[in-house]
Order: structure tokens, then sequence, then C-alpha cells
């Protein structure tokens, strides 16, 4: 083999290993980030990129975490001796849920990074933890400017409220939405009667006890014709759906009888052209039967004449023959009788 040639296919052979050794350890280094998440590379101490799909990340030179973007429900309650205060000195029991997440944009996304961490973006009592207080007291704030009876009719601009409040980026991260979940009036065995503001809260639920028999009796009252009502509505719609699903019924049995005589005269029908086509096919065997019979009878008759001709034929032969036979030997006489004659002539005449 030519020098030349070696040495390009040695040059070859190397190439092909590096590209492949360089393709592997690119799959090795290659990180996918998750859905809903980011990379972030930490190339230095100053210089931090964000990848959305893939990066690459070198051992020793860089650092890589995952930044989870996901929303991320923190649950706040403030409940019994820590209820809301109303701006009726009344307390209030609320569930409210925030739904928070790390903002899309590289500063929020740096500024979490930096002063949450990775670990704690992704957890949500984490979160809780760290955002509880100011959670509890954006809602404490916004309830204090509503009575107790305000408060229950007012959950929508109550909600925007906190959206409104709660706007600006906390350490990176954005308020999404706020969910209300229940809002109940802090029971009287939870209140503090020497505390001034909680022994205001139950004066006024005493004063307003009476009112509220009187209202609670009329609301069950209510609710009991309306009940009453709606037992009446369901009771006439249950008798109208019965009578729907029996003309339904009714309908259907029609529909199916119909189909079913439908079906038994195309079944008779079909019957019929069965029996017709067995009566034809059994009247063509009966036929051909027939015509079979009458060929081997004329074939026989033929066979017959046949061999009637060829006996007849043999006789004729025959009897010409013997004719002929007889005929020779008529002749052979004749000869020898005038042979005969001719030799005593000439026995005579030399006499």
């Amino acid at each position: 083999m030519e020098p030349e040639l070696i040495m390009v296919l040695t040059c070859a052979a190397l190439l092909v290993l590096m590209f492949g050794g360089m393709a592997l350890l690119i799959a090795r280094f290659l990180h996918t980030a998750p859905a809903n998440a980011v990379i972030l590379v930490h190339k230095s101490a100053e210089r931090t990129q964000i990848y959305r799909d893939r990066a690459l990340v070198l051992p020793f030179l860089h650092r890589a975490e995952t930044i989870d973007l996901s929303t991320q429900r923190l649950e706040i309650v403030l409940a019994g001796k820590h209820g809301a205060r109303c701006a009726d000195a009344l307390k209030a029991d609320l569930r409210v849920s925030f739904m928070v997440s790390v903002g899309e944009d590289r500063i929020n996304i740096l500024k979490a990074a930096q002063t949450i961490g990775a670990k704690r973006l992704g957890d949500p009592d984490a979160l809780t933890t760290l955002l509880e207080d100011r959670f509890a007291q954006a809602l404490r704030t916004q309830v204090a400017r509503l009575t107790f009876e305000k408060l229950g009719t007012s959950l929508d601009a109550l909600r925007q409220r906190l959206l409104d409040d709660l706007k600006t980026p906390m350490d990176g991260l954005l308020l999404r939405d706020v969910a209300i979940g229940s809002v109940t009036m802090t029971p009287l065995d939870a209140l503090d009667p020497h505390d001034p503001q909680d022994a205001e809260a139950i004066r006024a639920i005493t004063e307003r006890n009476p009112q509220l028999a009187q209202q609670t009796a009329q609301l069950k009252q209510a609710q009991a014709e309306q009940a009453r009502q709606l037992e009446l509505q369901a009771q006439a719609q249950l008798l109208a759906h019965k009578e729907q699903i029996a003309q339904v019924q009714a309908n259907a049995e029609l529909e199916i009888a119909r189909l079913k005589a439908e079906q038994d005269a195309k079944a008779q029908l079909l019957i019929a052209e069965a029996e017709q086509r067995i009566r034809l096919a059994e009247i063509e065997t009966q036929r051909a039967t027939e015509l079979a019979r009458l060929e081997a009878e004329r074939n026989l008759k033929i066979s017959a004449l046949h061999n009637q001709r060829d006996v007849d034929t043999e006789a004729i032969r025959l009897g010409a023959e013997a004719e002929l036979k007889r005929l020779e030997a008529e002749r052979q006489k004749e000869l020898e009788a005038l042979e005969a004659r001719h030799r005593a002539q000439n026995t005579s005449s030399e006499g």
C-alpha cells in the first residue's frame, strides 16, 4: 500500500475518533431544561446565562442550576386568635390561596435565584414560610377596611385589591392570582374577653344574636318554602320526564314492531325466492336427467343401427366372395373343357 494512502486513512481515522469523542462529550454534558423551567449556567462570578431548552455545562468551568418557573399554590390561613379584624371589630376566619411563580424575564429569574435559591423556588412549603407574613399583612390590611357583613359580599373586590397591593415583584416572584376559599366569623370561644377589641367583638356579637336569630328563622322559613317549591318543581319535572320516557318507549316499541314486520316480510320474501330457486333447480335437474336418458337411448339406437349395418355389410361381402368363387370355378371348368377338346382335336389330326 502506498505511504500517501496510509497517511490519508490514518488522518481520516483520527478525525472520526476526534469528532466522535467530541459528540460523546457534548451529549454527556448537554443538560435539557424540564418543562416550565430554565437552566442557569454560571460561567464566572459576574457572568450567568439563562437557557430555556438546552445548555452545555462543562465540568470545573461551569456551575448549573434549574429554576422552576411553574406556578406554586401557597395557602394562608387566618383563624381563631389569629383571625383578621374587620372594621366593625368582628373577626373573620379566612382561608386564601396565593398563586405565585418566578417572573420569566432575566431580571426576575436572576433575582429569585440569588435571593431565594433554586431549591426553595420549587418547594411550596418553603415559599409559604418565606411569604406568609407579607401575604397575611396584606390580607389583614384589606379586611380591616370592611365590615364583616360587607366582607361576605365583596370577595371579588377583596381579591382584586390583593392583586393590586401585591403586584410588585417579591424577590423575583410575581403574584399570578388569588383564590378566596372560605370566610367565616371567628367563634366566640376563640375571642379573648380581656382584649379590648375582642371584648368589643363579643359585645357586638351578643347584640346581634337576637337579630341574627330572627334573620336565621326568616332565612330558614324562606329556605323551607324554596325547598318546597323546588320539590314541587322536581316532582313536576319528574312526572314530565316519566311521560317523556313512556312516550319514547311507546315510539320505540312501535318502531321495533315496524322494523320487525319489515324484517319478517323480507324474510318471507327471501324464503319464497329460495323455494322458487329450489323448484327451478329441481325442474332443471329433472330436465337434464330426461335429456341425458333420451340421449342415452338415442346413442343406443344409433349403436344398434351401426351394428346391424356392419352385419349386413359383412353378409353382402361374404355372398359376393362366394359368387366370385363360384364363377371362378365354372370358368376354370370351361377352360379345362376347352383344353380337353383342343387336345382331342390335335390327336385326331395327327392320326
